[in-house]
């Protein structure tokens, strides 16, 4: 009761207008109001509010919160009933006045003074002497500092707004004033309407700029500093000084400023004047819609969701609907079956111009475009086709335009694939429709046969170079149809035209035979091994791994498909036998006087045996059994040193009796070191190291190799 009480003594010690408007207020806020909530919405309303071309935009912001820039003198019934009609009397956060004259903030203290909740109301002013100095700037100071409220001074770069809401950006930024001179415009803040607050207001992907008394030299120096970047995408500007004329002719909404913002819509408080005719042009040429508080009952709203195009609440000033006019008509046309058919129509009229097209007079679903376009038209789609022009002011519908479709030829039947036995005859036929006469020609593989002409053609002596395609164009005067490939294949029995070849390879390696042959595809394959066939071996290659002893013999394929089989000439194997016996492996024996060795690094496997070289033979003994008779390089394997023997004597047994070979131990240790070649039979088969050598060494039994 206190604060109300002091509350109205303030205000009594205000103008007895300030009175009138605190009872009006009063009163309008005690009554039932409808508050339209802007949740989600960046919503500007423009208001015809003061006396001539006063500025008020009401904002409500996507997060509901409210936003006033400028209250111009003649605050009146009609501002208040819009404020409390939008839901403003709930509450104001946002109050900015933009610059010093009375058509901008002379209404401000009245509206500060009245019974409005502003008790949480930020509010904003441009920085500057020349405003400081303001009468109306410091009635607007002092009915701020009555209610407990103070004035926050404002530059370019500074925010009112800098946030997110729904996850888009939510900022309100000053752009101007801003010290940077273009083309001799004067920054020194001398005039008011050059200390302007140009304001941008974005949400999501829009923006709008409120430019307030802004002129050309404002629009210049934001365009040259440092924030330039951020009138890109803003798609609405309210144009400033009113769109009216300035001094020295700098007027605003300059061509560049346009082009840079990408304004497609402009909002105009011209109020009682006549807005500029250069600035009327410079919309105009680039399509810009404009609404204007000199017109109508001067109040209109655009509003976004962030993401999509600006909403208008009314028709624009410009430009004035007018209704379509078409000025080219749709053409007749005679096109063939199957082909695309495009028909077109121009027309005149207000934007945006909505096009139904028709045939035979019923609406065709979503022909909706200036051209409507047919894809492979047949003969049903002959008829009549028009098109409904329409806007916001009228409709236009065209001349009929007629559709006339020549039917070409169409194969009914298409020649069928065919499959015979080489040097027996084919007949390929095929059943068109169509406008008469038809022609034929018929083509092999793409290319045309001569004197194949008419429906049926036929092949006497087939050969396999006649396999392929057949195709045939049937034509007449309104176009050609080609038919589907008819396959001739040709059956003809496998011949092989490189036989396997006989090797001969090492035990354990591998042997491939390959086999090359034509005829009909698919051929299979059969390898046999001495005539009988080996499991899974079906390739035109077959490979013998880790080949023994037993796998050799002869080898062959038989090469068969659906004409028949030939089969190949036998190519031998024949495998060269190896043995290796070390002292560990059971083909190896001695008697206990010989002792195990394992320090020498060059020894053959784990270990060797050794022995003291004596007069008695006590020899150490390898066998093996080879599969084959025939010539063997015999090699022996040792660990060298100093004390072994330089006669190390090895006694190799072969076909005709045995050979002593001395072997000196203390050197070529640690390889394979050649013994001999000897001719050996198969079966068991010896090498054995003797201790009867010079005394005072050893002798080292290590490894033992025979290979064919």
């Amino acid at each position: 009761m206190k604060k109300a009480l002091s509350l109205l003594s303030v205000m009594a010690a205000s103008s007895k207008r300030c009175i009138n408007y605190l009872v009006l207020t009063a009163c309008l806020l005690a009554a039932t109001t409808s508050v339209h909530a802007a949740t989600g919405f960046l919503k500007i309303h423009m208001i015809a509010a003061g006396t001539g071309r006063g500025d008020c935009f009401l904002i409500e912001l996507p997060d509901n919160s409210k936003m006033v820039v400028d209250i111009p003198d003649g605050y009146n019934t009609t501002l208040i009933n819009k404020l409390n009609e939008l839901g403003f009397g709930g509450g104001i956060k946002y109050l900015v006045g933009t610059h010093e004259h009375v058509d901008h903030i002379g209404g401000i203290n009245n509206f500060l003074n009245s019974g409005f909740n502003i008790n949480n109301t930020q509010i904003y002013y441009p920085k500057g002497a020349v405003n400081a100095t303001s009468t109306h700037y410091h009635n607007m100071v002092n009915a701020a500092n009555n209610r407990g409220l103070a004035v926050t001074k404002l530059v370019a770069g500074n925010y009112i707004i800098n946030t997110t809401h729904d996850g888009k950006p939510l900022k309100v930024r000053v752009l101007s004033p801003e010290n940077y001179k273009v083309n001799g415009g004067s920054d020194d803040w001398s005039g008011p309407n050059e200390a302007s607050l140009v304001l941008k207001i974005q949400y999501g992907s829009k923006a709008i700029l409120l430019q307030a008394d802004a002129w050309g030299f404002n629009e210049m120096e934001i365009l040259a500093g440092p924030y330039a970047g951020e009138i890109n995408n803003c798609q609405v500007l309210k144009v400033g000084h009113h769109g009216v004329s300035a001094p020295g002719g700098v007027i605003s909404t300059r061509e560049a400023y346009l082009d840079a913002a990408g304004v497609t819509k402009a909002l105009i408080t011209d109020g009682d004047k006549v807005i500029d005719a250069t600035i009327r042009q410079r919309l105009q040429d680039r399509n810009i819609r404009y609404w204007s508080t000199g017109h109508g009952d001067g109040y209109c709203w655009l509003r976004t969701d962030g993401s999509s195009n600006w909403e208008e609440s009314e028709d624009p000033l410009w430009p004035v609907n007018v209704p379509p006019s078409i000025t080219t008509q749709p053409v007749s046309q005679t096109v063939n079956a199957g082909a695309n058919v495009t028909f077109t129509v121009t027309a005149s009229g207000t934007a945006p111009l909505t096009y139904q097209w028709r045939f035979n007079g019923a609406n065709i679903s979503g022909a909706t475009a200036a051209s409507l376009m047919k894809s492979n038209v047949q003969s049903g789609d002959a008829g009549n086709y028009s098109v409904v022009v329409s806007n916001a002011a009228g409709s236009a519908t065209s001349a009929n335009a007629a559709l006339t479709v020549n039917v070409p030829p169409s194969i009914t039947t298409q020649p069928s694939s065919q499959t015979v036995i080489a040097g027996s005859s084919v007949t390929f036929t095929v059943s068109a429709s169509g406008t008469a006469p038809l022609n034929y020609q018929w083509r092999f593989n793409g290319a045309n046969l001569s004197g194949a002409t008419a429906a049926s053609f036929t092949i006497s002596n087939v050969q396999s170079g006649d396999a392929g395609n057949y195709s045939v164009v049937v034509s007449n005067v309104a176009g050609s149809a080609t038919s589907a490939n008819a396959a001739l294949t040709v059956n003809v029995p496998p011949s092989i035209t490189t036989q396997p070849v006989t090797q001969t390879v090492a035990q354990g390696s591998s042997a491939t035979f390959s086999v090359v042959a034509t005829g009909t595809a698919p051929l299979t394959y059969q390898w046999r091994f001495n005539g009988a066939n080996i499991s899974g071996a079906t390739g035109s290659s077959y490979t013998r791994s880790n080949a023994q002893p037993s796998h050799q013999g002869n080898y062959s394929v038989v090469v068969a498909n659906v004409a028949g089989s030939v089969t190949s000439a036998s190519a031998t194997l024949v495998v060269k036998v190896s043995a290796t016996v070390d002292n560990v492996d059971s083909g190896f024996s001695v008697a206990t006087s010989w002792s195990t060795g394992t320090s020498a690094t060059d020894k053959y496997g784990t270990n060797y045996r050794f022995r003291n070289t004596a007069a008695v033979s006590d020899p150490a003994t390898w066998a093996a059994a080879l599969a084959n008779t025939g010539s063997y390089n015999v090699r022996a394997w040792w660990s060298q040193g100093i004390n072994r023997s330089t006669t190390a004597p090895y006694i190799v047994y072969h076909s005709t009796g045995s050979t002593t070979v001395n072997k000196n131990q203390q050197a070529n240790g640690g390889g394979w070191r050649l013994l001999g070649t000897f001719t050996l039979n198969a079966g068991t088969n010896t090498v054995k190291l003797s201790c009867w050598t010079t005394t005072g060494f050893v002798v080292i039994a290590d490894a033992v190799k025979w290979a064919q």
